[in-house]
């Protein structure tokens, strides 16, 4: 058995990503491509991580008689936090879940096209980019070193709660267990 601190990373494969709530009225679903986390475990059962990846939903567009609007949507997590495994980390299954702090980069593009007549429209643009406080919850189960993830994540935008839903597979590296 390993003295604790035990360093673990963990790679995440392409993951799913579904708006919910009012998010889900301007953004459709996207794709996590990156995910990394460190973590540090402190003891069989408890451990305190670090994760970041890249999150990008695919643009949605709506369309009335006389308006066009299309809405564009990324981020970039920046979280801290802590993972609880039921029984165990080094358990071939197990159960486990963690709560994330933290903020993200956020990178919005809104682009209006109104009808002004049948030859003329009006393009307005809007590009939004910046930090926001962000909070996330997951459960999953360790399966020997593969993560199955699900994750709720709130990033705190203003009018709209940038809310969704990860689904993932991530692969587990014990770094000096």
């Amino acid at each position: 058995m390993a003295d604790y601190p035990v360093h673990e990373i963990t790679l995440g494969l392409p993951s799913f990503l579904l708006p919910v709530s009012d998010f889900s009225d301007v953004s459709n679903p996207g794709i996590g491509f990156f995910d990394i986390n460190y973590k540090v475990r402190v003891n069989p059962y408890l451990g305190f991580d670090f994760e970041t990846g890249y999150n990008y939903f695919v643009p949605k567009q709506t369309e009335s008689v006389n308006l066009k609007v299309k809405y564009n949507y990324s981020n970039i997590p920046f979280f801290i936090g802590a993972t609880y495994s039921v029984l165990g980390f080094k358990k071939t299954f197990s159960p486990y879940t963690g709560i994330r702090f933290g903020f993200a980069f956020v990178r919005t593009h809104l682009k209006n096209e109104v009808l002004i007549s049948p030859d003329s429209v009006r393009v307005e643009e809007k590009k939004i980019s910046g930090a926001k406080f962000a909070l996330g919850l997951n459960f999953g189960f360790y399966i020997s070193l593969i993560a199955l993830n699900f994750s709720y994540y709130n990033i705190f935008t203003g009018d709209i709660k940038n809310q969704y839903l990860v689904f993932g597979i991530k692969y587990r590296i014990p770094v000096n267990e």
